[in-house]
C-alpha cells in the first residue's frame, strides 16, 4: 500500500510540473524521426511558444525555429526562424528563390512569446503576440525556380547543412510549446484559441513535458518524436523577471507579465531644450 502511494504521489509531481527545453545556441537541437510535411503543404499552421535567451551583448537573439532542411545544396521548406528584430517563414529552392516574408517587431526588452504562421496556397500570415498581437501579411508564392519539391525529416532548434557539414542558425532561447496543423486560421480564431479545438487536423503536437530523457515526444497521436542533442530540460518557474519591478522573482525564469512598478503620483518629465 505504501508503494503504490508513494508511485501515485511521484506521477501526481512529475505531470503536474511545467517544463521547456533550453537551447544554449552551441549544438542544440531535435530530430524529428519522421518526415510529416511537403515543400507545399497547404493549408498549414504553426504556433510556437517561446522564450529568447540573453546572450554576451545583452541583445536578444533567436535563430532556427523549424525546417527541412536537403543535403546537397543547402535548401530549405518550411523554414521558420526569429532574431531581435524579426520572424521569418523561407522557402529556398536550388535556383534560389521561393518565399521569404518577415514580420518586423521590436523585442529588445520582450523574451517570452506566442508565434503563429498561418497560411494557405494564396497568402501567409505571421501574427506575434507579446501581449498585444501584430500581424504581417504576405503573399506565399512558388515561383518557377523552386522546382524541387522534398520531404526531408523535420528539425527543431538549428539548420543543418550538408554542403558546408556544419549547423547554421541556432536558437538560443528556450521552446515551451510546438504544434503543427493541417488548417488555416483568421487573426479572431487564433486570439480565441480555435486551434485547441481541431485536434484532428494536428500533424504534430510537442507539449516539452516530459522533463527528462533524450526524446521529445509528439502527443498527437501521430508519432512524429523526435531526438534531443545537447538541449536541456528546464523547469519553467513563471512570475516577475523585471530586477527594477517591486515584485521581481529571482528564481523566475519565465516572464508572466505580473510586474508591478512603484506609483508616486502623476508626473510628467520637463524637457528644457
Amino acid at each position: 500500500m505504501r508503494i503504490f502511494i508513494f508511485i501515485l504521489i511521484y506521477v501526481v509531481v512529475l505531470f503536474s510540473q511545467d517544463f521547456s527545453l533550453n537551447f544554449d545556441g552551441d549544438d542544440d537541437y531535435v530530430v524529428i524521426n519522421n518526415s510529416f510535411l511537403d515543400s507545399d503543404e497547404d493549408p498549414l499552421t504553426f504556433v510556437f511558444k517561446i522564450s529568447l535567451n540573453n546572450i554576451e551583448n545583452e541583445e536578444l537573439f533567436g535563430g532556427s525555429l523549424f525546417g527541412q532542411f536537403t543535403n546537397s545544396w543547402c535548401g530549405y521548406n518550411n523554414f521558420v526562424k526569429i532574431n531581435h528584430s524579426a520572424l521569418t517563414f523561407d522557402h529556398y529552392g536550388p535556383s534560389g528563390g521561393g518565399i521569404d516574408i518577415s514580420h518586423n517587431f521590436y523585442s529588445s526588452l520582450k523574451k517570452e512569446y506566442t508565434l503563429y504562421l498561418t497560411k494557405d496556397s494564396d497568402s501567409l500570415h505571421l501574427y506575434v503576440n507579446d501581449g498585444i498581437f501584430t500581424s504581417y501579411y504576405g503573399s506565399a508564392y512558388h515561383p518557377e525556380n523552386y522546382n524541387e519539391s522534398f520531404s526531408t525529416t523535420p528539425v527543431i532548434g538549428s539548420r543543418r547543412c550538408e554542403w558546408t557539414d556544419e549547423w547554421r542558425d541556432e536558437f538560443s532561447g528556450k521552446i515551451d510549446e510546438l504544434i503543427v496543423i493541417q488548417k488555416t486560421y483568421s487573426l479572431d480564431q487564433i486570439i480565441n484559441q480555435q486551434y485547441l479545438l481541431d485536434e484532428n487536423y494536428y500533424l504534430a503536437f510537442y507539449d516539452f513535458n516530459s522533463g527528462q530523457g533524450n526524446i521529445l515526444y509528439d502527443i498527437s497521436g501521430n508519432d512524429n518524436h523526435g531526438t534531443i542533442y545537447g538541449a536541456t530540460w528546464i523547469e519553467n518557474i513563471y512570475g516577475c523577471t523585471d530586477e527594477l519591478a517591486e515584485n521581481f522573482n529571482l528564481d523566475a525564469n519565465w516572464d508572466d507579465s505580473s510586474c508591478t512598478y512603484p506609483d508616486n503620483g502623476d508626473f510628467s518629465l520637463s524637457f528644457d531644450g
